[in-house]
């Protein structure tokens, strides 16, 4: 467990490994795929068995972020990338929202249980109604494309 998270190798109930909370490396490379496949706007979400979310699933797993005992079985599988997009959906409602955006209610309501990084890090990137989430600015993210 890296200093300063929380989750990582902790038992659920019924012994079995809960995985670590999400980084923010793994957020943004979720959000690289919410903006790429898109999702913004009320755009289709991909299923967890679309060959892009197993895509980003495989290279979730090969980022050296978390200790091999630290992940849970189910650790950032298609299924968990797939979920991560639907509470993109919720945080790009609830932002457009706060911000008073004409329509927003309007936009699909997703899972509204993301956590504070899912907002904070959609929010950073370049979050505005009609301009989304730039290529550009999570090219500048500093992660490898």
């Amino acid at each position: 467990m890296r200093d300063g998270e929380q989750g990582a190798g902790v038992p659920e109930s019924g012994g079995r490994r809960r995985s670590p909370a999400w980084h923010r490396d793994e957020v943004l490379l979720a959000l690289d795929l919410y903006v790429r496949a898109g999702c913004l706007g009320g755009g289709v979400l991909p299923l967890k068995d679309d060959e892009v979310v197993i895509d980003v699933s495989r290279r979730m797993n090969a980022l050296p972020i978390w200790a091999q005992a630290d992940r849970a079985d189910t650790f950032r599988n298609p299924a968990g990338v797939a979920l991560k997009l639907a509470n993109f959906r919720a945080v790009e409602r609830d932002l457009a929202l706060d911000r008073g955006i004409a329509g927003a209610s309007d936009l699909p309501s997703g899972m509204g249980s993301y956590s504070v990084l899912d907002r904070v890090v959609f929010g950073l990137f370049g979050f505005q109604r009609g301009h989304g989430v730039t290529r550009g600015s999570l090219d500048q993210s500093g992660l490898p494309a």
